[in-house]
């Protein structure tokens, strides 16, 4: 995976206040194509509502956002979406009752060019489309996950671990060119965190030239500086 000097992503000058409260002042940084970006910080210090403005989840009261030179500040969540920005939360986010294979499922939604309608007869172009979504996943995702074993459990039913990578492999089934990967509470030791740093690393190089892990960016957003050696 190759940097450029091309921007993706884009923040400048951010302010975000709840109340009496600065969240977010004057936050302003760049990141460039294949690049693997680092928010580091205390409990506390902003980076989930930083993410939270970039996601479109919060609207800043002062800066801008570009992203691929396109100004995406007042777009909402499912415009960024749809532009190719996906994440996960450091809280897991999924619908447990469901199984592994229909949370994944959810990421490729933007992708559907299927109506209502048509969606509820399930035939032709509707079931040809279904079928070709349900093979991206599990070419692209659950065997770079390394899931296959789970694919059809509930995920309520998972221990934490399972389910935290089941939220990895929906946020790369929407096929991002951006993405955010919320790292483990502070509660839990550096050393898991660093586990699924090298998993995703590592699924990137064994997958290089492929969809979706070998070209898109990564922003890691954590409470630990990772120690070296």
């Amino acid at each position: 995976m190759t940097v450029t000097n091309e921007t993706q992503l884009k923040v400048s000058h951010l302010h975000m206040a709840f109340g009496g409260v600065e969240a977010l002042w004057d936050v302003s940084f760049e990141v460039k194509k294949g690049e693997i970006f680092s928010i580091i910080g205390p409990n506390g210090a902003g980076k989930t509502v930083l993410l939270n403005c970039i996601n479109g989840l919060y609207r800043p009261q002062q800066g801008q956002i570009l992203f691929e030179g396109r100004d995406i500040s007042r777009s909402r969540p499912y415009q960024r979406a749809r532009l190719g920005i996906s994440r996960t939360f450091q809280k897991i986010e999924l619908f447990k009752g469901t199984t592994v294979l229909d949370n994944i499922r959810l990421g490729r939604h933007i992708h559907l060019r299927t109506g209502l309608l048509s969606g509820a007869v399930y035939f032709g172009k509707t079931a040809r489309e279904e079928i070709e979504h349900r093979e991206f996943i599990e070419r692209e995702i659950i065997d770079l996950l390394e899931i296959e074993h789970i694919r059809d459990k509930v995920v309520g039913m998972l221990p934490y671990g399972l389910q935290k990578r089941v939220e990895l492999a929906r946020a790369l089934a929407l096929n991002p060119k951006l993405f955010f990967w919320m790292s483990l509470s502070q509660a839990s030791t550096w050393k898991r965190s660093r586990i699924w740093l090298d998993l995703f690393w590592t699924s990137m190089k064994r997958n290089a030239g492929r969809r979706p892990a070998s070209w898109l960016n990564m922003i890691w957003v954590s409470s630990w500086i990772f120690p070296t050696g």
